[in-house]
């Protein structure tokens, strides 16, 4: 999954503009390296120790410290008056918009 939103941002970052599409002028090889430099990088952030290979404990800790992350700006966002807790209220809440969503999801998936 991470390496179809490498290759995505990658992408996203040298898209072809309309006119080099129209021209024929884009550079699929320009598309690839940046594709590469940004799974290279990547690497390296995972391999602490630079042994040019990623360790299970690399890779678990690198996992686990994007979730961590991603579960302290989850709680933040649910946790509305910033009092460090989430109240039954905030929950509540929370719970109502995201079941909202997947309803809102289902409802156009039945279009």
């Amino acid at each position: 999954m991470r390496k179809y939103i490498l290759l995505i941002l990658a992408a996203i970052t040298i898209a072809p503009t309309f006119s080099e599409a129209q021209n024929n002028s884009f550079d699929l090889s320009k598309l690839q390296a940046q594709a590469m430099k940004i799974s290279d990088a990547e690497f390296k952030k995972i391999d602490k120790n630079n042994d040019n290979k990623i360790s299970k404990q690399e890779y678990t800790n690198h996992v686990m410290k994007e979730a961590r992350k991603k579960s302290e700006a989850a709680f933040k966002s649910i946790d509305q008056n910033n009092d460090d807790y989430i109240s039954k209220t905030e929950y509540e809440d929370f719970m109502n918009f995201a079941t909202g969503k997947i309803h809102d999801f289902f409802k156009l998936m039945k279009k």
